[in-house]
């Protein structure tokens, strides 16, 4: 299940934007991506896509799409996330990369300007 949420300019937010949610017991992942575009297909560019996996060896996965090829990925092991608990993300939206707050800190360095990342989408 997908659920996107268009934002006219990223720019706008001032350096960041905040996802609180609750990890549910029923998934093994989730993501959170910034897109360039709301398509389908073709699918949008993303400048980052955030994915916590609990079934995978516990990790967080960062990539960008670009060109509908995926770039190499980012893996960082260790969730600061549990299952069925309650958790706040905090994404700074810097000029060469994304560092995303919260439990554990994480920086992806994105190829892509910010000012083209205008969707973000939030699926598990």
């Amino acid at each position: 299940r997908a659920l996107a949420l268009q934002v006219r300019d990223l720019s706008s937010i001032p350096g960041r934007g905040r996802n609180l949610g609750q990890v549910s017991l029923l998934h093994t992942e989730f993501q959170v991506d910034f897109q360039c575009g709301a398509g389908v297909s073709p699918r949008p560019d993303i400048a980052l896509h955030f994915n916590p996996r609990f079934s995978d060896g516990e990790l967080i996965v960062c990539n960008s799409l670009q060109n509908q090829r995926w770039g190499s990925e980012e893996r960082k092991q260790g969730i600061p996330l549990s299952r069925g608990t309650y958790f706040e993300l905090i994404f700074h939206l810097r000029p060469y990369c994304f560092q995303v707050t919260g439990h554990q800190p994480h920086t992806h360095s994105h190829t892509q300007t910010r000012s083209h990342a205008h969707t973000l989408s939030h699926s598990h």
